[in-house]
């Protein structure tokens, strides 16, 4: 704990002087700004239209709309609410009530419209309120699993062959395998059923589709503008057959670890297989997750202390280790604790720590009882510095994967991580051998 705490105080003091900053994200993020300055007043102001329909076995049925705490819902505006009824055998939705006046002791019905006005982080939480979905049942035709969804804003370009049409008209979702959520046009209220409502240029429209959209129509000149919002459905997760098997394989596998019928990695692996094939998770979602750089370097640095642990005989690493000891070993039971500490630290900067204790764990031994040290005071030091060495980017997983995540250079490393590194041995060793 002391030698944690001393490293975090260092952490937080030095780490604005001592590392860089990342001035390709700095670039990217002054651009973001920059390019979005001009428009933000907009954005601020940037309401859309949304109709909302009471479902089958709604709890908000029966209820006064006043009562409902839809009416005062964060971010939105609800401006009126219509009686629609299902034509079964087309399975269409019609307004039947165009002459509704907004009226807060109304009575909510299966089937009754709301509709909604909100800015988009709004509108996305109202459509995980229970009892209510988009009044667009286009969104039924949309193809493709939850893990492939997607919400887009587009903007509707003049040359759209849909100005002047509604989706249902144009047949929006057969086209694009897509349906409209909202409709966001220059502040004025939609009082239609979206997929009924005329398209007009400029209509910006907040669509789910899938991740295909993005690839066919990022440069479609029939959109001026096609953003991601995130990477969800608004269709209601169902409790399936599935999620119990995804749940239950990993259930059975952490047992089965437990009391050591099967490791976890190759449990690991079987079960994310048959994820895959039972489609509970995509190849392509599958492979992004893995950080192939990582684990190369990883493999890479147990294979390098292979190597040098089979070379043992040979001196390879004993020669080192035991030069530097021998150098400290007129500083008494203190010297010679740090003597280990800089023999580990080293060997971490170049090898796995796992691998650093297998090579000193057998030195650090022959050590014990020389300057009256005890097993404690030895393996405590061994154990610390194999765990504290931060010099390099391949002396830890960890130090690889920020590392990476971070764009910092093994330079970085050197300057953060050496003076660090110093500080951690001069508290261990102090404390390993005053206190053990």
């Amino acid at each position: 704990a002391p030698v944690t705490i001393v490293a975090m105080i260092y952490i937080f003091i030095f780490s604005r002087f001592l590392l860089r900053e990342n001035t390709d994200q700095m670039i990217d993020k002054h651009s973001i700004i920059e390019n979005s300055r001009l428009n933000l007043e907009n954005i601020e102001t940037k309401k859309y239209s949304v109709c909302m329909i009471v479902i089958n076995n709604s709890d908000l049925i029966g209820k006064q709309l006043k009562n409902t705490g839809l009416t005062d819902f964060p971010g939105t505006d609800l401006y009126n609410v219509k009686e629609a009824k299902f034509f079964d055998e087309d399975n269409e939705l019609e307004v039947i009530n165009e002459d509704y006046v907004l009226d807060e002791d109304h009575v909510l019905r299966e089937g009754d419209v709301i509709y909604f006005e909100g800015e988009i982080d709004s509108i996305q939480e109202l459509f995980n309120v229970d009892g209510l979905c988009p009044a667009n049942m286009q969104l039924g035709k949309v193809q493709g699993g939850r893990l492939d969804r997607t919400i887009l804003e587009v903007v509707i370009s003049p040359i759209h062959p849909m100005v002047g049409k509604s989706s249902h008209e144009y047949n929006f979702s057969k086209i694009y395998n897509a349906a409209i959520l909202a409709i966001y046009r220059q502040g004025e209220k939609i009082n239609e059923l979206l997929e009924y409502t005329p398209v007009r240029a400029g209509d910006i429209l907040l669509i789910e589709t899938t991740t295909k959209f993005l690839e066919n129509h990022k440069n479609d000149r029939n959109f001026t503008l096609v953003n991601p919002v995130s990477y969800t459905s608004v269709t209601p997760r169902r409790i399936s057959f599935s999620l119990f098997v995804v749940v239950g394989l990993l259930v059975i596998v952490i047992i089965l670890n437990i009391f050591g019928v099967i490791d976890l990695l190759p449990g690991a692996l079987v079960i994310s297989c048959i994820y895959v094939l039972m489609g509970a998770i995509t190849w392509k979602a599958a492979l992004q997750s893995i950080q192939a750089d990582t684990l190369i370097i990883i493999a890479a640095a147990f294979a390098l202390a292979n190597v040098l642990e089979t070379c043992s005989e040979t001196s390879a690493a004993d020669l080192v280790a035991n030069g530097l000891i021998k150098i400290f070993n007129p500083l008494g039971g203190f010297g010679i604790l740090l003597g280990l500490y800089i023999s580990t630290a080293l060997l971490c900067s170049v090898i796995s720590n796992a691998a650093t204790v297998t090579i000193m764990y057998a030195i650090a031994q022959n050590l014990v009882g020389q300057h009256d040290l005890n097993i404690n005071q030895v393996m405590f030091t061994l154990m610390l510095a194999a765990s504290c060495s931060f010099s390099t980017p391949i002396s830890y997983q960890t130090n690889i994967m920020v590392f990476n995540a971070g764009h910092y250079t093994i330079m970085d490393f050197l300057k953060f991580g050496v003076p660090l590194t110093l500080i951690t041995m001069i508290f261990t060793v102090t404390l390993c051998y005053y206190i053990y």
